[in-house]
């Protein structure tokens, strides 16, 4: 149970993060920079909804896909709900759509990282129970291929053992899980805004 304006749904999480302001801003650049462990000096807003290359082909919309200073991309997704098929594949599409559709023509096969964020508001796997797990093309050796695509699928179902630890010993990817899973909650308003 959440309140209606959690961040757990799609419509405040986009609000959040998408409002023509200089603190929507600044929270996406924080919340990017928390994620990929480096700084993101600025980020833009692109449309969320990719062109079909054909009638056959699923239609996709992403909850908030943005571009990095360097000409990076993203899509990040709120999953609050738990659905009958396996994300990691859902995750595999959406960042293999975003890939193909920033690739430039000419020889040399220019395309640049792309990331799909995800955070899961439950574990996207029995047996990985990490706060956050980050997948890239690798041979069975372990060696990778390309760091083009990055798959990134935070777990706030771990986070929140983190809840009521001391905030200097959280990591910046933590605090945003907590931020996510309690903001709205009342018990947890004084350890929230000290986060915060």
């Amino acid at each position: 149970p959440t309140a209606l304006l959690s961040p757990l749904y799609d419509s405040t999480f986009k609000g959040i993060f998408t409002q023509e302001t200089e603190d929507s801003n600044l929270a996406l650049q924080s919340f990017i920079s928390a994620v990929l462990g480096r700084t993101v000096k600025s980020v833009t807003l692109k449309p969320n909804e990719l062109p079909k290359e054909n009638s056959e082909e699923k239609s996709m919309s992403y909850d908030i896909s943005v571009e990095f200073d360097n000409g990076e991309m993203s899509d990040i997704e709120m999953q609050a709900w738990k659905q009958v098929y396996d994300y990691r594949v859902r995750a595999e599409i959406l960042i293999s759509r975003l890939l193909s559709h920033k690739a430039k023509k000419g020889a040399n096969w220019v395309a640049p990282k792309v990331y799909q964020i995800s955070i899961l508001n439950f574990h996207y796997s029995k047996d990985d129970n990490k706060e956050l797990a980050w997948y890239t093309m690798k041979d069975q050796s372990g060696l990778g291929l390309t760091d083009r695509q990055n798959i990134i699928l935070i777990d706030l179902e771990t986070i929140r053992r983190k809840l009521g630890a001391p905030i200097e010993e959280l990591l910046p990817v933590e605090k945003w899980g907590l931020f996510f899973s309690y903001v709205d909650n009342e018990e947890y308003a004084d350890y929230i805004s000290e986060l915060v």
